[in-house]
């Protein structure tokens, strides 16, 4: 059976609907219980709360210590990252090999004034990594038909997520509730997923969050601190974002199409995994 549903095909699938049934699709929709933040502040302790990372602003795409620090440094970091983590997950807690462990940074964010800031490098596994927190890129690449993100790696990364923040929440019921970043609800919209993506939304009570987008910062507004430095966006305005992001979607894209293995070392190094076997 196919797995790998391409957007050329969902969009002729969409467009053969009728009226009706394009109305039928939305109203299988429920009403998600979403709420609206002006800030995400990166939390101090380990565990299922580094899950609830929203996706990086677009205007600060392309800044991260790697292009900051440059990869020298960024390497020394990352590993350091996985040694003090004792090679395990520090979302999950799943216990890692040495050449699975992928470097994440965790920032706070102030959607108002357009303020980030570099707060911490995480360890994690590829599950809660790739099809968890970088839950954007995931989707972009399943639509996209791109052979290293089918349906079935996209769902599995939505409810490991899910069950790891219902059981905190469970386990926490005098806390506010963990909740998801507002993609997923993307997720559960798009035809191909909506089916199975309501039904694990339903099965684990999932909460959702997004950011203020009314009284979101100016996009020149936007600038990372990292140390003492302050950071500042490297496109001017989101069509030379959307060319950009373009670029490498076409880049990542051939070299799947061209060799699998390739693809994951290119991917591997955006990502900040360690690709490095254990001894």
């Amino acid at each position: 059976m196919k797995d790998e549903i391409t957007e050329q095909e969902v969009e002729e699938t969409m467009m053969g609907m009728g009226e009706g049934e394009r109305r039928e699709l939305e109203e299988n929709l429920p009403d998600f219980d979403l709420k609206t933040v002006p800030c995400w502040v990166a939390p101090k302790e380990d565990g299922p709360k580094i899950l609830t990372m929203p996706n990086i602003p677009q205007p600060l795409h392309g800044l991260a210590p790697r292009t900051i620090l440059g990869k020298a440094t960024w390497d020394h970091m990352r590993k350091a990252c996985y040694y003090e983590a004792n090679y395990t997950c520090q979302a999950c807690g799943k216990q890692l090999g040495r050449g699975e462990c992928h470097a994440h940074e965790l920032y706070t964010y102030n959607y108002v004034t357009g303020q980030a800031k570099f707060e911490r490098c995480v360890c994690l596994c590829e599950l809660c990594h790739v099809r968890g927190i970088h839950s954007g890129r995931a989707l972009t690449m399943f639509k996209k038909g791109n052979p290293l993100m089918p349906k079935q790696r996209i769902l599995e990364g939505a409810e490991n997520l899910f069950k790891l923040l219902h059981e905190y929440n469970v386990a926490h019921p005098n806390e506010p509730p963990l909740r998801a970043y507002a993609t997923f609800i993307d997720y559960a919209k798009w035809p191909p997923l909506q089916k199975e993506m309501l039904e694990l939304i339903k099965k684990y009570d999932v909460k959702f969050y997004q950011e203020d987008i009314k009284h979101m910062a100016k996009w020149s507004k936007w600038a990372l601190r990292m140390g003492t430095g302050l950071f500042h966006t490297p496109y001017a305005d989101q069509g030379e974002w959307a060319e950009a992001m373009e670029a490498k979607d076409k880049e990542n894209h051939n070299m799947a199409l061209k060799s699998r293995t390739d693809a994951e070392i290119a991917i591997d190094e955006i990502l900040g995994i360690d690709g490095t076997q254990a001894v």
